[in-house]
C-alpha cells in the first residue's frame, strides 16, 4: 500500500507495527555491500533471487530510507514470516516508484520496439 505517491513511500507490517519505507540510493547501494556485493537491481528484476536475506536487506534499505535507525539484524527481528510474500509484493512496487524499472510503462516502451529481421540494431528496413 502506497502511503505517498510523490515521495514513493509504502507501508509494510513488522512485529512492532506498521512501518513507512522508501528507497533512497544510498541505502540501496549500502544493502549490496551486506549483500556481498549482490546485484539489488538484478535481484529486483528477477524475483526467484528474492531469498529471506535480500528481503531483509531490502527492507532494511527501504526503513532507512524512510528516516528509521534499524539495524539490519533488527530488521530481522522484526520481520513476520507471514507477511513474506505481502514484503516481496511491496518491495517490487517501492523499487518500481523509486527507479522506474520494471513498471508496465517499461513492458510498453519494450512491446513497441520494431524487430529487425537482420538482427542489426537500427537496421529495420521500412516497408
Amino acid at each position: 500500500m502506497m502511503v505517498n505517491d510523490k515521495r514513493g513511500e509504502f507501508l509494510v507490517k513488522m512485529a512492532d507495527g506498521t512501518k513507512k519505507i522508501r528507497f533512497k540510493s544510498e541505502y540501496l547501494c549500502q544493502a549490496e555491500k551486506h549483500l556481498g556485493g549482490k546485484s539489488i537491481l538484478y535481484a529486483m528484476t528477477n524475483e526467484e533471487q528474492l531469498g529471506f536475506t535480500t528481503v531483509r536487506a531490502l527492507l532494511w534499505a527501504g526503513l532507512r530510507g524512510a528516516g528509521s535507525k534499524w539495524t539490519l539484524e533488527g530488521v530481522g527481528k522484526q520481520m513476520l514470516m507471514d507477511e513474506l510474500q505481502n514484503y516481496m509484493k511491496i518491495l517490487m512496487e517501492a523499487f518500481q516508484a523509486a527507479t522506474g524499472i520494471g513498471s508496465d510503462e517499461d513492458e510498453d516502451e519494450d512491446n513497441e520496439t520494431e524487430l529487425d529481421p537482420t538482427g542489426i540494431p537500427g537496421s529495420a528496413e521500412s516497408a
